[in-house]
């Protein structure tokens, strides 16, 4: 785990932890950043990242061509409207991430639904949240409409 105050960014490509600066056949490890959250550190020392997966789930470059938090208020808009039922606790599956699982699928035709949130999810999946998260079964996917009987 490296802090990201510790992150020195040389050039415009090239980003190194610390101020160390490796020697010419000096090994290097190659990373790309997953996610950006807050430490959670445990008292057995263990650091997780702050926060909920459906909560960093994005669609890449279409959501960025939709525009920031649109899928978010489309979600809050149902729930205002009463079209959505408002959740009593947190679940697999937020209102917003099966929207964006929704779309995915239409992307990935011949992926299952479970295989469709896993590449969602992607990296993601592999990050140790504090607030546990994993891929549910076909049927909690399948049993969304259960969830919101409107839709």
């Amino acid at each position: 785990m490296v802090r990201a105050a510790d992150l020195q960014v040389r050039g415009r490509d090239t980003v190194t932890a610390g101020e160390a600066v490796p020697s010419a056949g000096e090994l290097a490890a190659f990373c790309r950043p997953v996610v950006t959250a807050p430490a959670v550190v445990r008292r057995d020392g263990r650091i997780l990242a702050g926060g909920w997966l459906p909560d960093f789930v994005r669609l890449g470059e279409l959501e960025r061509h939709l525009g920031g938090g649109v899928i978010e208020a489309v979600a809050g808009t149902a729930l205002e409207q009463g079209r959505l039922r408002k959740r009593e606790r947190r679940r697999l599956m937020s209102y917003p991430l099966v929207i964006r699982l929704m779309i995915a699928m239409t992307l990935m035709p011949d992926a299952s639904y479970c295989q469709s949130l896993a590449r969602l999810a992607g990296l993601l999946a592999d990050v140790p949240f504090a607030l546990a998260w994993h891929v549910p079964t076909e049927k909690v996917i399948t049993d969304w409409g259960s969830w919101c009987p409107q839709m």
